[in-house]
């Protein structure tokens, strides 16, 4: 399908054959060509104009502008990344193709933002063992630190843990682990 866009009326037709394809599922190019008509008088002061602005960007661009050969990210934004990819997975709408959380019947889209404060809410395995050894007395949970870390588990891992998953990390006894669910529904809500 080719088309120009020449005024308002073309592309009023543009998006609404734009919401069609789109409802459809298919996939569209735009190839956007902008036609300037000047005359020589104006093309010269233009082009004088612009020469004299990329003379100033070349004086005020600063080492931000570059990219870094190293990543400056730190392990605990990048656990939080990992968090808002999980999230994000775990609350994907299939019907509107994005991110909502379902409350019966609507849809509330969740916002990069939403995410980001939903992760910075999740705390760490250390954290999360450490509070359940507050309630249930020292090293009771903490001493399975060193397998959780092991096998890279974090706080939203554990809701999907199958009986053998629990078998790796060492805990076989019923009690530890129906007491680390009971803490999880908090965090699975």
């Amino acid at each position: 399908m080719g088309t120009q866009l020449i005024d308002e009326r073309c592309w009023k037709k543009f998006l609404l054959d734009y919401q069609k394809i789109l409802s459809s599922k298919k996939e569209l190019f735009v190839i956007v060509e902008i036609k300037e008509k000047r005359n020589k008088r104006l093309k010269s002061d233009v082009d004088l104009e612009i020469s004299q602005l990329s003379d100033q960007r070349k004086v005020s661009k600063s080492s931000s502008n570059i990219v870094p050969k190293e990543s400056n990210i730190d392990e605990e934004s990048s656990k939080k990344a990992a968090i808002i990819m999980e999230l994000t997975k775990k609350w994907f709408c299939q019907e509107h193709s994005r991110t909502c959380f379902i409350d019966t019947t609507r849809h509330i889209q969740l916002t990069p933002h939403h995410l980001t404060s939903w992760a910075n809410a999740i705390i760490t395995i250390e954290q999360f063992l450490e509070d359940l050894d507050k309630e249930y007395g020292a090293n009771t949970f903490t001493k399975y630190l060193d397998a959780f870390k092991e096998q890279e588990v974090d706080v939203l891992d554990i809701i999907n843990f199958k009986d053998n998953d629990w078998i790796t990390l060492g805990i076989e006894k019923v009690g530890p682990k129906s007491k680390i669910i009971r803490a999880l529904d908090k965090y699975n809500k």
